[in-house]
């Protein structure tokens, strides 16, 4: 899934203590190239362990981003919908007057 922007939990800094600077520095590089949609060098095992636990976090966030945006999507649709047919009934209103209340000359 290619993103402009990603989640990073203070909690997973806890699950990255242990490695390397070398294999953060790796899993650094994935976070940005599995967003990106980019081919990812293959990580030391420490690092895939932690990688994998923020790939099933990416994938909660990216499916509730996609409902979040659905909603929205369908609420600016209605409030599209609302905005015509308000603008319909008062044009409709305005004929209506015109109609009725011709200027005396």
């Amino acid at each position: 899934m290619i993103k402009d922007s990603f989640v990073l939990y203070t909690e997973w800094r806890e699950y990255s203590r242990f490695l390397t600077e070398k294999d953060k520095a790796a899993l650094y590089d994935a976070m940005y190239a599995f967003h990106a949609g980019e081919d990812m060098e293959e990580l030391p095992p420490q690092a895939q362990i932690v990688f994998t636990l923020m790939c099933l976090q990416f994938g909660r966030d990216g499916k509730k981003w996609e409902e979040t945006r659905r909603r929205r999507a369908e609420a600016g649709q209605r409030s599209g919908e609302s905005r015509r047919e308000r603008a319909h009934v008062k044009r409709t209103n305005e004929q209506a007057m015109n109609r009725l209340c011709k200027p005396v000359i």
